[in-house]
């Protein structure tokens, strides 16, 4: 029995790439966080709540870009942690996403149950041979076929980086799953692109 760790995601690919890019990157309202220039479409927290509390949709966001929302509500979740666009500015090293579990115990346990539920989208850049997961201290590269912009991997735990990759736009989604159609996407996504997932190398033999 072999663990999931990343497999291309089956929903449509995103609306309107081309004006969404132009847009974010023509913006005066972005932040800086570690390897990445971003833009947050969900809204500012409270200086005194916590980095994963439930948080919505800008409402300038969503009537400017009802598609995007729409097709954003394709996704298995429950409530919205965190979505933003990330510009990455330099390579990008082996992290875990889920950084600080111990802040919202109850959060980490969903992701960790349904992983991998780290869902995430590539709006411009490469999709072969730049992602890649760290597993045993080797890289195993990414390659996300053209008829999907997004993928899925392990969000609470697993470890990624991604190489040096010019004007390379993604967008971060870090949600509370919905287990049940989290399940169905993942089956549903296995069937077409199973050919494309990557499974955890060494398993123990009891699991075998």
């Amino acid at each position: 029995m072999r663990k999931l760790l990343w497999c291309p995601v089956d929903v449509p690919v995103v609306p309107n790439k081309d004006k969404l890019i132009e847009e974010l990157t023509s913006s005066t309202e972005s932040g800086k966080y570690c390897f990445w220039k971003f833009f947050k479409i969900t809204e500012d927290r409270p200086a005194d709540s916590g980095p994963y509390d439930v948080c919505e949709i800008k409402e300038e966001f969503k009537q400017h870009f009802p598609e995007l929302v729409q097709w954003i509500s394709l996704f298995p979740y429950k409530s919205i942690r965190n979505i933003k666009f990330n510009l990455q500015e330099q390579e990008v090293i082996p992290h875990c996403d889920f950084q600080k579990p111990d802040l919202e115990p109850e959060l980490w346990k969903n992701n960790n149950d349904n992983d991998p539920c780290g869902y995430r989208v590539i709006l411009s850049g490469s999709r072969k041979n730049k992602l890649y997961l760290w597993e045993n201290d080797e890289k195993i590269y990414c390659d996300l076929p053209e008829d999907t912009d997004t993928y899925v991997l392990n969000h609470a735990s697993g470890k990624h980086g991604v190489e040096d990759d010019e004007n390379r736009f993604t967008i971060f989604m870090h949600l509370e799953i919905d287990p049940e159609k989290h399940k169905l996407l993942i089956e549903r996504s296995l069937e077409k692109y199973g050919k494309y997932a990557i499974y955890q190398q060494k398993t123990l033999d009891f699991l075998e």
